[in-house]
């Protein structure tokens, strides 16, 4: 991502959304830009000062690499001549892997950052990687983001962040903190459908079932509601669906930051003594 501001940019005019191809576009550039910059000269490999090209992980036969990593061929974005035909979730794929591999092998790079051991390379490349990319996906589609753990999610709103990020700690990892975590990744997650959406609901509901006695003591009404909304919205029963006919689309990302609120209050409530 540039450190410069452009003429639009300080005027307030947004950037513009992009498509498939927009992406697939800036995608290719950003990966040959930090290639030429070294920063995957581990995994692809590099020629070197004599014109001998060096291997690197994945160059041999980069195809065969994703199909082993991932489970299916995806075209080489290094070094193309002409722009990949690209599937949305094979650019997805392709952005977890080389996050995952991305390194700066250059040692004198690495002495103007003062950066010495191998995590701290590795974590300095894949916040760089991190920043570039998100910068784009946040503008595709519904809006997507590279978390820290290599993961693309679904774009956050600055207000939901800290509740999602931040959210507070019950102090039962089994039976509550785990599955509630669990939940959000699950629910926000690239390729997330409404069976999953369903799912991640109900682990969330299985957490709080877990508690329901103190959620009753600390905050009586919001409990109340997460349950008739459980019961309501047929997320824990086979039977005909009570309320036919409501869009998932709208309701499910409602329910989801309704229950997470929920429990992060009554936690922080309960902590306050």
């Amino acid at each position: 991502m540039s450190n410069n501001s452009y003429f639009s940019e300080r005027s307030g005019i947004e950037k513009k959304k992009l498509n498939l191809k927009d992406l697939i576009e800036v995608f290719i550039v950003i990966v040959n830009d930090l290639a030429k910059d070294k920063y995957f000269n581990d995994f692809y490999g590099f020629e070197d000062n004599w014109g001998k090209w060096n291997q690197g992980k994945a160059s041999g036969n980069f195809e065969a690499y994703v199909l082993s990593e991932i489970g299916r061929r995806i075209s080489d974005p290094f070094y193309c001549q002409t722009t990949p035909k690209y599937a949305e979730e094979d650019v997805f794929d392709l952005i977890e892997l080389l996050h995952k591999h991305i390194y700066l092998k250059d040692s004198y790079q690495q002495e103007q950052l003062g950066i010495y051991d191998l995590e701290g390379i590795r974590e300095y490349s894949q916040l760089k990687f991190r920043e570039r990319i998100n910068d784009q996906i946040s503008r595709y589609s519904k809006g997507w983001e590279l978390q820290s753990n290599g993961e693309v999610r679904e774009l956050l709103s600055e207000g939901f962040k800290p509740l999602i990020d931040e959210i507070a700690v019950y102090g039962n990892e089994t039976e509550v903190d785990g599955r509630i975590r669990k939940a959000i990744r699950q629910f926000l997650k690239y390729g997330s459908d409404e069976l999953t959406k369903k799912g991640a609901l109900l682990e969330i509901g299985g957490a709080l079932e877990r508690i329901r006695s103190e959620l009753t003591e600390k905050v009586h009404t919001e409990e109340q509601a997460i349950f008739t909304l459980l019961n309501k919205f047929d997320l824990r029963h086979n039977n005909k669906i009570k309320e036919a006919g409501y869009d998932t689309e709208i309701f499910y990302p409602w329910m989801f930051y309704t229950f997470l609120s929920t429990f992060d209050a009554f936690v922080k409530i309960r902590d306050r003594g």
